[in-house]
């Protein structure tokens, strides 16, 4: 196939650069090696030839090419889950890149730098990357970054606990995907402010927020927002005691967000097995359980979430040890990806430890 013939010129060039010592060559084909690799998500491959390459490019004493090498080991290195190493390459790139005043390099790095600390729940620490990233996208009248980390701060701000400056960043890179007339954005930012506003309880606001967001979405294709938004409406609908509606959106949601992104579908089927229980249809509530269970097993945080959902329909349904172990179960999620205080997950498990005692 492609990736073979691929594979086979690189081969063929390796040959041509060993055999006529041409270094910077050699590099630059290790370095390519190391993309084929990462893009079959063979990481240890991948690392191996970006770190030959890298090697060459020390020897060669050329910084730049080092400096990019060294952003490639950081993406495979947080791809790879091992983020402290990914930290360490992005930190060299970014220093190399302020060297040379590259600063779209630079602004990649720092962008990296808060999406490592962001998976790491260090929404803080993310925060002040990102504002460096800002202030660089600004600096060079890159409106769509500007627009793009706006919208990243707000999730930032979100996940603090601070739905007030979330709206504030979100309305920012809303009013610039306008001024730039990019709907998909536009309707993934409105979605954005929906869920902040929900966190308010303000439940109107929120409500017309994912509207309009579901009908960019659905003008654009955008499946992922569709489904997630009509899944954000049902749980509104359902906080709302709207339980009609909120089914109705639910499936709906489950339907679209199976096929376009899976962990949502496995959040609102939790959502709807809670639904379930609280009409005491409880064979029904354990159904949505089951099958929602594996497609967020692999996302902690949201699997936590999950398990505060299960442990609230296991104690409606009268069956408290599995609630207890359930809940359990994600306080331990908690405890290892050491989620900050105010994160989605700690206050799921406040919730779910109130209702259990109740």
């Amino acid at each position: 196939g492609e990736y073979e013939q691929s594979l086979f010129k690189l081969e063929k060039g390796l040959e041509i650069a060993e055999a006529h010592g041409f270094r910077a060559m050699k590099a630059k084909l290790y370095a390519s090696f190391g993309h084929g690799y990462h893009l079959q998500y063979k990481y240890e491959d991948s690392l191996e030839f970006y770190q030959k390459s890298l090697a060459i490019n020390q020897r060669l004493e050329n910084r730049y090419e080092e400096g990019k090498i060294r952003g490639y080991l950081g993406v495979v290195y947080q791809e790879a889950g091992k983020n402290e190493d990914a930290i360490l390459c992005f930190q060299e790139s970014l220093k190399i890149a302020q060297e040379f005043g590259a600063k779209r390099v630079e602004g990649n790095m720092l962008e990296h730098l808060g999406n490592v600390y962001s998976s790491l729940g260090q929404s803080k620490e993310a925060a002040i990357y990102y504002q460096k990233v800002l202030e660089i996208s600004r600096e060079m009248g890159d409106k769509r970054r500007e627009g793009k980390t706006l919208g990243t701060l707000g999730i930032v701000h979100r996940n603090l606990g601070e739905p007030d400056e979330a709206i504030f960043y979100y309305q920012a890179s809303l009013d610039i995907s306008r001024e730039i007339e990019d709907k998909r954005s536009e309707g993934r930012h409105l979605g954005n402010i929906g869920v902040s506003y929900a966190g308010l309880a303000k439940y109107d606001e929120a409500i017309v927020c994912f509207q309009k967001s579901i009908k960019i979405a659905q003008e654009c294709g955008d499946k992922i927002t569709e489904g997630t938004n009509i899944g954000s409406l049902g749980k509104i609908f359902f906080d709302l005691n709207r339980l009609e509606e909120a089914k109705a959106a639910l499936l709906q949601s489950i339907e679209i967000c199976e096929v376009s992104v899976p962990p949502a579908a496995g959040t609102f089927r939790g959502i709807l097995g809670v639904l379930y229980a609280t009409e005491g249809a409880f064979q029904k509530a354990f159904a949505e359980l089951e099958k929602g269970e594996p497609l967020i097993a692999e996302m902690p945080s949201e699997y936590g979430e999950f398990l505060c959902k299960k442990a609230t329909v296991m104690h409606l349904a009268g069956r408290s040890k599995t609630a207890e172990q359930a809940l359990e179960q994600a306080e331990n999620i908690a405890i290892a990806i050491s989620v900050e205080e105010y994160s989605a997950l700690e206050k799921a498990i406040r919730e779910t430890k109130k209702f259990l005692l109740w």
